[in-house]
């Protein structure tokens, strides 16, 4: 047992240091796994809406779609996401989301949390606040950068008593040390359940991972609508837009 644990450990270590790793590791459990190039489709997300995020209508889910394999919504390719961030204009801003757990341990104890490993313009596309510290940057979500996190406000009062001081102070995610950057305001909830948000590095490699795993968010640009947000993002075959009223 105690060599299972070791080999666990050292693999998750392995996993951190390269993201195109843990892409590999997070394929096994992605949907839709295939090397076809799949349109996008736009859903404007009744949850977020419902949400005090600035501008709620403005934001928006996005997704894969393969309407020749009856696929209308399906989680999104790292190198889709990246070119689709490059390339759709109608957006403002488009972040890319993937939810996991992990044991998070210190000197309160350990214990498995919810977590969201998010690319650097998570915090700005939602406009998600934090009311210690600060958010996660662009900075924080590149290959080699610090590890850090930003804490849930339900986790903070919970596990830290809600102590102002915890900001500067680091924990263990899954064995590895991460610095605590902020505390997220108690309105952030998104995903839904997620106790702790890291920085999550999509570099060069991430183009060419296979495997679809990825939530999108995007926030439409000024001016811009679904149907010109479809429109900007060069693809193979027409996209489709989809909003649920």
């Amino acid at each position: 047992m105690n060599d299972l644990l070791l080999d666990l450990r050292l693999a998750w270590r392995a996993l951190r240091r390269g993201p195109a790793f843990l892409a590999t590791a997070l394929l096994t459990l992605a949907l839709g796994i295939g090397l076809t190039t799949a349109v996008f489709s736009l859903v404007r997300a009744t949850l977020l809406r419902t949400l005090p995020f600035g501008e709620p209508e403005r934001l928006v889910t996005v997704w894969e779609s393969r309407p020749a394999d009856g696929i209308s919504r399906n989680v999104v390719n790292p190198g889709n996401y990246l070119r689709w961030r490059e390339e759709a204009k109608s957006f403002s801003s488009l972040a890319a989301v993937a939810s996991w757990s992990a044991n998070l341990a210190g000197d309160e104890g350990a214990e498995r949390v919810s977590i969201a490993w998010v690319s650097g313009e998570f915090f700005p596309t939602l406009r998600g606040d934090v009311q210690l510290g600060r958010p996660l940057l662009d900075s924080d979500a590149v290959e080699g950068a610090e590890e850090v996190a930003v804490l849930s406000d339900g986790l903070w009062r919970r596990r830290y008593a809600g102590d102002p001081g915890v900001v500067g102070t680091r924990l263990l995610l899954n064995g590895e040390p991460a610095t605590i950057v902020g505390v997220a305001a108690p309105s952030l909830d998104f995903p839904t359940g997620t106790e702790v948000w890291s920085a999550y590095a999509l570099g060069e490699r991430a183009r060419s991972a296979r495997g679809r795993y990825l939530q999108v968010v995007g926030r439409l640009a000024d001016g811009a609508t679904l149907a010109s947000g479809a429109r900007s993002t060069r693809t193979t075959t027409p996209p489709s837009a989809n909003v649920i009223s």
